[in-house]
């Protein structure tokens, strides 16, 4: 099974909630109670990091995979 898709998916949808969320925040800017606003932001945050640390797990899995790849390889020619 090929697990690339679903980061793409995951990355995606945290990247829409992050979008959402801080749009959410820019309207709220200005308003007398600001804890729409701050709960908006907090969250984009969460899904960025979330949207970030997905991307490196996604590349050292292929790190990883091509590493062990090459070292199968080579044990298998000499």
């Amino acid at each position: 099974m090929n697990a690339a898709p679903l980061y793409k998916k995951y990355m995606r949808f945290s990247l829409k909630i992050a979008y959402d969320c801080v749009k959410i925040a820019w309207q709220e800017r200005h308003s007398a109670d600001r804890t729409k606003a701050n709960q908006a932001a907090a969250t984009a945050l969460v899904n960025l990091n979330v949207a970030a640390a997905m991307t490196a797990l996604n590349f050292s899995f292929l790190l990883l995979a091509g590493y062990v790849a090459g070292r199968l390889g080579f044990s298998l020619l000499f």
